[in-house]
């Protein structure tokens, strides 16, 4: 795993894009993001004085089973504590279930919202 150089930003704004994310929501180069072994990325804000999960995304050329939990690690690796995270796809809240066995305290506009713990 290793921070987001500006040499990164084609790689991530194409991955995002491809999920549907409007350049306009894209905070990559703006917060704390993590490349974890060119499979993915994720990028940390802070929303209710918690970590907040803004991007987690697996390249789709490489997804499968085994790089989501590796980005997962990473992530768990880096923050510890509560962590908020809102899923907008499908995928995401089956990794969420199976790794932090959790299920959403919220959902609005078809976004399922988490609060986990990292220990």
């Amino acid at each position: 795993m290793r921070k987001y150089k500006n040499s990164d930003e084609q790689w991530v704004k194409n991955m995002l894009r491809a999920e549907g994310i409007p350049d306009d929501e894209m905070v990559f180069n703006e917060k704390e993001t993590h490349i974890v072994d060119d499979i993915g990325f994720f990028t940390l804000t802070t929303a209710h004085s918690r970590p907040y999960l803004q991007h987690f995304c697996v390249d789709r050329i490489k997804r499968s089973p085994k790089a989501a939990r590796l980005l997962l690690k990473s992530l768990a690796r880096t923050v510890k504590g509560s962590l908020i995270i809102t899923a907008k796809h499908a995928y995401l809240n089956v990794l969420i279930r199976y790794y932090f066995k959790k299920y959403p305290y919220a959902e609005k506009n078809g976004h399922k919202a988490y609060l986990v713990e990292v220990t």
